[in-house]
């Protein structure tokens, strides 16, 4: 799978792939994390309300936030 990580040294490739440069990325990177931590909480369902508690179903495969950034960019 794709990740930043193995994109982090390849700055030709992540520049085609999302048209920012690694500084460019790394920059945005703190804003995504806080936008992201807001929608969470916002979205997240009241715990009564569920029949399942979280965590249930398949784990996530994008655990990384800057893998999460990465996505939504390409």
């Amino acid at each position: 799978m794709l990740s930043y990580q193995s994109l982090r040294n390849k700055p030709r490739m992540l520049q085609s792939l999302t048209g920012m440069s690694p500084s460019e990325f790394e920059k945005l990177l703190p804003s995504f994390e806080q936008a992201w931590q807001a929608y969470v909480v916002k979205h997240r369902i009241e715990e009564k309300s569920r029949h399942r508690r979280y965590g249930g179903g398949r784990p996530r495969q994008l655990k990384a936030d800057c893998d999460r950034l990465l996505f939504i960019l390409v």
